[in-house]
């Protein structure tokens, strides 16, 4: 493998803090797991549309800042996207979104057809799914990809304040899934998705449509991982949890990374490695949420 893609929303989180003041973060989902994956030593790069307010500078600056790769990158004459984050006594998140007309929508297709892929990673979550330019340039970007052999992941990350639509959001993600080698799922996505049916043929039903590994999270009680002739539950670390911000993205994210220092496809990753990954990958998601925020909570000093 030799690089990770990100595909999708930048946007800036808003977090509220305990005097109800509001705290401003770089975020979007495919921005934090490219930034996860540089600071953990990997290579990475993000492929976006970013507005050229204000809020927009911070986010193309923090690019700059962490040395991801800013060819793939549009600026336009647009508003940023905004995710206004409230946190509950018990560290629980709920997102507000400020997303008319907003910069993320607007990828730049032509960029992505003239840019030459190799065997790489691409990694892109549902919130960019919501419109018609965007569908098309994960499609391609897709297809440029899996011509070349690469990897395609897919974290579902529903944010459903974001569609009003329970039907659509179902269509998209399950069109996407067929394209997908990786799928990460939380526990609650997993429920909405397939209700109460049968796991084992849910895992069977994947893997019939080509995916090679399933991860669904479980917040503080761990992570599962599911290839075909494999599975692994991991209970997870205690940690003092400030903020699940990017929790999530920190997991997928350092998932990706073990993948690419192996360089192996996903089918060639024996059992003793897998649950290296999904250990590792845990571990990384416990650490971001000892402090607030996303991209400003992947501290990984102490993190081999």
């Amino acid at each position: 493998m030799f690089k990770i893609y990100t595909i999708g929303e930048s946007l800036v989180d808003l977090t509220q803090n305990l005097n109800k003041t509001y705290t401003k973060h770089p975020g979007g989902a495919p921005l934090n797991v490219a930034v996860l994956v540089k600071r953990l030593g990997g290579k990475s790069k993000f492929i976006g549309s970013i507005g050229s307010d204000s809020f927009g500078d911070f986010l193309y600056d923090t690019l700059i800042k962490e040395n991801i790769d800013t060819s793939l990158v549009k600026r336009i004459n647009a508003p940023t996207m905004l995710a206004i984050v409230s946190i509950d006594s018990n560290q629980n998140r709920s997102f507000t979104f400020y997303s008319q007309k907003t910069a993320d929508q607007f990828i730049d297709i032509n960029l992505i057809r003239k840019h030459t892929f190799n065997k790489d990673i691409l990694h892109f979550c549902t919130v960019s799914l919501r419109h018609k330019n965007n569908i098309k340039a994960h499609r391609i970007a897709i297809k440029k990809i899996k011509d070349q052999h690469g990897i395609i992941s897919f974290d579902v990350n529903f944010r459903q304040n974001l569609w009003n639509n329970d039907k659509k959001l179902k269509r998209i993600t399950n069109q996407f899934i067929k394209y997908s080698d990786i799928v990460k799922f939380s526990e609650e996505e997993w429920d909405f998705l397939f209700s109460n049916d049968n796991k084992i043929d849910i895992y069977k039903k994947l893997f019939n449509l080509n995916v090679q590994m399933i991860l669904i999270t479980r917040g503080e009680k761990g992570a599962r991982l599911i290839t075909k002739n494999f599975e692994y539950d991991f209970e997870g670390f205690k940690v003092d949890a400030k903020d699940t911000t990017g929790a999530g993205d920190a997991f997928i994210g350092a998932i990706l990374y073990k993948i690419q220092v192996l360089k192996k496809d996903i089918k060639n990753i024996d059992k003793k490695e897998l649950k290296e990954i999904l250990e590792f990958a845990c571990l990384v998601a416990a650490s971001s949420t000892k402090y607030d925020g996303a991209i400003s909570s992947y501290r990984f000093e102490n993190i081999k």
